[in-house]
């Protein structure tokens, strides 16, 4: 895997041209250090960070200071839950994304939400359709 820190959080790209295989070991190593550095961390498994889908595989760190950030997206966006429980809220209502209660949520172009973990660290598949 390799590092990158050039983006909001901690990330770590799979080799280019190669078959890509998560395994527990890569979850709980982003999953370790989001605990270990108090932050999110995440996978990416797309190839470049500025053309085509983007998709990953994010830790999301409990900070209560996420709840107060909402991200502008153009872009339709996919989140499904892996561990964990992670909170979305668009300003009008909170989404809570668990394993007990939603597994899945699809947000139309032009979303704005913020991110959260209700749990110490929560786990899930993020996606952003850029086509």
């Amino acid at each position: 895997m390799i590092k990158d820190n050039t983006g909001r959080s901690l990330a770590f790209f799979l080799n280019k041209n190669t078959k890509k295989i998560l395994n527990k070991n890569k979850l709980d190593k982003i999953k370790n250090l989001s605990t270990k550095n108090k932050e999110d961390t995440r996978i990416c498994l797309h190839d470049s960070k500025n053309k085509d889908n983007q998709i990953m595989l994010i830790c999301k760190y409990r900070n209560s200071q996420d709840k107060l950030r909402y991200y502008k997206n153009n872009y339709k966006k996919l989140y499904l839950i892996i561990d964990g429980i992670l909170i979305l809220n668009d300003k009008k209502k909170n989404i809570e994304l668990s394993k007990k209660k939603n597994l899945c949520l699809f947000a139309n172009k032009k979303n704005n939400f913020s991110t959260y973990s209700k749990s110490k660290t929560s786990l899930y598949l993020e996606i952003i359709f850029k086509n």
